[in-house]
């Protein structure tokens, strides 16, 4: 019918807690607060309006393949973790939420792992910075790397004798990891895919699912940091070989997108590990020739460095200090800062041997 609105055809992936997962059905609630007075002798009620009713939405979604455990658990503890988070609504954008209720089922459908999840979210009632939103942002924008970088994989391949030296490089790897737990779920990952390696260099397109579920079981920042950096070497020598590609850019963009929504302690800190980031994704790009994914790789970068620089804006600096008498740490805290107790963040941050007596060429936060 002529001017008749349209419904989506599809909805768009949806992010809870920076975690994402397919949208196929939400739901809203709202309304007033009304309390009603009924009176005797009166067939009318009053209807006193307490204000607007607490938003409330309900998605339906689901997520598939290899990586579908993992996720699965990821959501439950976002779920269970005490206060609001980051919601990105399939089609009302970010929001602040709460979830209520996680329904949780799990089936395999023709040998692929199917997890459907029931979200039941109430709003939290307050708003986002720029740099929360493109951290969600960043997260959707690592998603397009990784589908574009599996299917360009999975165009060319690789042999088993190449994905079993890089799965042996990143098992040695994931003991310098700092989160132990997620250093053995990704050593047990990789070890699979070599234990795999004949039937997955037959099957690309399973060989990118298995590299790109091991990447997603690795949870630090700084872990996926170390990671990207470790293959970076390897790309760039094989000239952006289609293993190499594979492996660097699915590390990297989700380095990225856990950078983005990190939180850091300094200025210093988030500017030098967002200049870091902003240089691996400006030279991987020099060696795609693949459109889309050299697109979806820029994308993210501007997603990434913006997010970053928003939450560096409100951080302290770091400034070099001089200490030419030893001095206790203690009053170099109290002397700095008002606060005696900040004397153990002088000590660490400086690696002082000696508390009792701190001298030296030192680097302590401007406030």
């Amino acid at each position: 019918m002529a001017g008749t609105p349209s419904l989506p055809t599809s909805l768009l992936p949806a992010l809870w807690r920076y975690i994402p997962f397919e949208a196929r059905e939400v739901g809203r609630e709202t309304g007033r607060r009304l309390v009603t007075h009924e009176y005797p002798n009166r067939d009318e009620p009053h209807n006193e309006d307490m204000g607007r009713r607490a938003r409330r939405w309900k998605l339906q979604g689901f997520v598939l393949g290899e990586g579908a455990p993992a996720i699965r658990d990821l959501m439950i503890a976002a779920c269970e973790k005490k206060g609001p988070g980051p919601l990105l609504h399939p089609t009302l954008g970010l929001v602040q939420a709460r979830c209520e209720a996680l329904s949780v089922r799990e089936s395999v459908d023709g040998g692929v792992n199917v997890v459907e999840f029931t979200l039941d979210f109430i709003e939290a009632g307050s708003t986002y910075s720029i740099g929360l939103i493109m951290s969600a942002v960043a997260l959707a924008k690592t998603a397009a790397v990784n589908v574009a970088t599996a299917a360009l994989y999975a165009q060319h391949g690789s042999s088993a004798s190449d994905q079993t030296a890089r799965a042996a490089t990143l098992a040695t790897l994931s003991g310098k990891f700092i989160d132990r737990e997620s250093a053995d779920a990704f050593k047990d990952a990789v070890d699979g895919i070599a234990a795999r390696a004949d039937v997955l260099a037959g099957d690309p397109p399973a060989a990118a699912d298995a590299w790109q579920a091991a990447f997603a079981t690795v949870t630090d920042p700084a872990d996926l940091r170390t990671i990207a950096s470790t293959l970076e070497p390897q790309f760039v020598e094989s000239g952006g070989g289609s293993l190499d590609t594979l492996l660097y850019l699915s590390a990297l963009s989700a380095a990225a997108a856990a950078a983005a929504g990190a939180t850091y302690s300094t200025w210093d800190d988030a500017i030098a590990i967002r200049d870091d980031l902003a240089r691996q994704m400006d030279g991987a790009a020099l060696y795609l020739t693949d459109a889309d994914l050299h697109a979806a790789l820029l994308d993210l970068k501007g997603a990434t460095v913006a997010a970053i620089s928003d939450e560096a804006m409100r951080l302290p600096r770091l400034r070099p200090l001089s200490v030419m008498r030893p001095v206790p740490a203690l009053a170099l805290a109290f002397d700095l800062y008002g606060d005696a107790d900040r004397a153990v963040e002088i000590v660490t941050r400086n690696n002082v041997s000696d508390p009792s007596a701190v001298a030296g060429d030192l680097r302590v936060l401007t406030a």
